[in-house]
């Protein structure tokens, strides 16, 4: 197995190392991101097509009420499709791949299975934390845009928190 170095590293030899990290566990990586996050994406574009109206040839006021009425009426389908993506099928492809990495990186085997085990042992406390960012970011946007920013930098790290230090929530 592939030794990656373990000390204070520049941003060019973070990305070497990074690049590294990828082309020697290709297989064992794109093994945790296609099968949830693929699938689900193909799953979630097709609905927005299928449920989506036309947008009128003719654009008058009338049509383009009509038009965003109908966009809105879309929401049925596309909102929980949407919801299920953010709150669980990325949490959970972002935890198995964190805890992969690391394993990798500290030269310590691991599998797909291995991975995805792991996140799904983790799936309530990553949802909640997820939950609790998104609230708190989505707080500071109602403030102002500048600390809605502020805080999707601070908690920027919450899943890598999770994963690697095992906290959840406002400890995370």
């Amino acid at each position: 197995p592939m030794k990656y170095e373990i000390r204070q590293l520049g941003v060019s030899a973070i990305l070497d190392q990074s690049f590294k990290l990828i082309q020697n566990h290709f297989k064992l990586l794109a093994g945790i991101t296609l099968p949830l996050v693929i699938p689900f994406a193909l799953i979630q574009g097709f609905a927005t097509l299928l449920a989506a109206p036309q947008f009128p040839q003719h654009p008058n006021r009338e049509a383009l009420e009509a038009y965003y009425r109908d966009m809105l009426g879309t929401a049925i389908y596309t909102v929980p499709l949407f919801l299920i993506f953010l709150y669980v099928v990325v949490p959970i492809t972002n935890a198995a791949m964190l805890y992969a990495i690391s394993r990798v990186y500290l030269a310590q085997p691991t599998t797909i299975g291995d991975a995805f085990k792991f996140a799904v042992s983790r799936i309530i406390p990553l949802m909640l934390t997820w939950m609790l960012t998104g609230l708190v970011v989505l707080g500071g946007m109602l403030l102002c845009v500048v600390p809605g920013v502020i805080f999707s930098f601070w908690y920027a790290l919450v899943t890598q928190v999770l994963v690697l230090e095992g906290l959840s929530g406002w400890e995370a």
